[in-house]
């Protein structure tokens, strides 16, 4: 019997959902696709701005946090006609490096971090760089559409100077369809929500507390729902919102995840 039989599965995911929608499907579970977080929004000319500072080569550190925030810096430079020189910098500057998905984008760049986390989350990435001293310095620092608190902290306290970049920012998802999630959660057709992003956790507490369900749907997570996250940053997202049940992978990857979910029902039979 595959363990997902019978199981219904919200993917609150907007990235790759054909893909973990059919791994759902190959595993007997039933997907359903509720997008929790919204659409990314890019501010080119912002963007573009940014990378004509950087490209200068006045920055001693370049702190990329994300490697799809890596990947579209690399692209809007590339646009600009400036990659050669966008790279450059990179390689006279010292690299940290946040998950790995980052290092993996920095790798097909031709660069190796000088410093990376050790658990693929903020909080790592900044134990790693207490190392350094970052007194005077000049930091580039890449955000993910999410606020990077401990890593500001840092820096401020370091008596860095840092200009903070952000490629893409989250939005919140459509409210009619966190309004049709919140109402499957409480009539109990989903026995599982898969998280893969922090915000997507954050959106969805958010708009339950503003519709007055916030402490159901948190009591429905130590119950009868499974949440699933795909990595430790989004797994202290969920704690932070009072879930403590949460499958993680051990490798951090969006099929795992539900392979992981998968295993979490085989265990529990």
């Amino acid at each position: 019997m595959k363990r997902l039989e019978g199981k219904t599965v919200a993917l609150v995911g907007q990235r790759k959902v054909e893909e973990i929608s059919k791994i759902v499907e190959n595993l007997g579970g039933t997907p359903l696709v509720r997008p929790a977080q919204g659409t990314i929004f890019l501010d080119d000319t912002h963007l573009e701005a940014d990378i004509k500072e950087l490209v200068k080569g006045n920055y001693d550190w370049f702190i990329f946090t994300t490697g799809v925030g890596t990947e579209i810096l690399y692209k809007t430079a590339d646009k600009l006609g400036l990659a050669d020189e966008f790279l450059s910098s990179l390689q006279a500057a010292h690299i940290a490096a946040r998950g790995y998905k980052t290092v993996n984008m920095l790798k097909k760049l031709g660069i190796t971090p000088t410093v990376r986390d050790d658990d693929g989350s903020t909080a790592g990435l900044v134990r790693a760089l207490h190392s350094f001293s970052f007194e005077g310095k000049h930091v580039a620092l890449q955000l993910h559409g999410d606020p990077a608190p401990k890593l500001i902290d840092f820096l401020s306290n370091q008596k860095a100077q840092f200009k903070e970049i952000l490629p893409y920012q989250h939005i919140p998802p459509k409210a009619e369809v966190m309004e049709q999630l919140i109402n499957e959660l409480i009539s109990g057709k989903i026995d599982a929500v898969n998280f893969t992003s922090a915000p997507q956790a954050r959106f969805l507490f958010s708009f339950a507390r503003e519709h007055g369900q916030g402490d159901r749907i948190r009591e429905l997570f130590k119950s009868s729902v499974v949440a699933v996250s795909v990595g430790k940053v989004t797994a202290a997202a969920l704690k932070e919102e009072g879930v403590d049940r949460i499958v993680i992978p051990d490798q951090e990857r969006m099929g795992s995840a539900i392979v992981a979910l998968e295993h979490y029902y085989q265990q529990r039979d």
